[in-house]
């Protein structure tokens, strides 16, 4: 059930000091280790010419637990939900939940603007990848709430062999930290271009995603 090892995730957060609480709060959402249980439901669509789209909504909560003043156990659940057009003349669309993720990454409490965690990432079924995500993000000068990210999520399939094996996308997103009564909400949008990829990916895909905070 072991889809690596260890997987490492980077996030540099690039943003200055103008609005203390609005910038923390964008820098909780947009890192993979922060200490604030959050919900997040992703939208994904594949743009492809050649090919109807593939659609996932991915619910993803984040949960971390403190074991120490120093130390946190911050955990994830990745849970897609797939709908695809069939990959043979004449088939119809398929619809079911897609492989299911859980990982669990110690990491630092102590906040800066470099982040990092390690920990395994176990995967239903077995699959046997890499998978890499390094994350950068930059809060505009003039609103704080908003950003702009790059972050893209690079796989290598060691079952695979030549151009079959890697995935390596490119990637931009904007971002907007905003507040429903006195929920706050992270809305982001970004765009996805594979510069390499297996044959028959799809060159481009829209994800859209909304992401409910909790902060302490």
């Amino acid at each position: 059930m072991r889809r690596c090892l260890i997987a490492a995730l980077l996030s540099i957060l690039s943003s200055p000091a103008l609005s203390q609480d609005a910038e923390s709060l964008v820098r909780e959402a947009k890192n993979p280790f922060a200490d604030v249980a959050n919900l997040q439901f992703i939208y994904d669509a594949t743009l492809d010419s050649r090919n109807p789209a593939a659609q996932t909504v991915t619910f993803q909560p984040l949960i971390p637990f403190e074991v120490s003043p120093t130390w946190s156990i911050i955990t994830r659940t990745i849970l897609p939900f797939i709908d695809q057009p069939g990959t043979a003349t004449g088939e119809g669309r398929t619809h079911g939940v897609g492989d299911t993720q859980f990982s669990a990454f110690l990491s630092p409490t102590r906040t800066g603007s470099l982040v990092w965690g390690v920990g395994p990432v176990l995967q239903l079924p077995t699959v046997n990848q890499m998978q890499l995500q390094p994350e950068i993000n930059y809060t505009f000068k003039r609103d704080p709430n908003g950003y702009l990210t790059f972050s893209p999520t690079i796989t290598a399939n060691w079952q695979a062999s030549g151009n079959g094996r890697w995935t390596v996308p490119v990637s931009l997103g904007i971002g907007q930290l905003v507040k429903l009564g006195a929920q706050a909400l992270n809305l982001q949008a970004t765009a996805y271009y594979n510069v390499a990829a297996p044959a028959g990916t799809a060159p481009w895909t829209l994800e859209m995603e909304l992401q409910i905070l909790f902060p302490k």
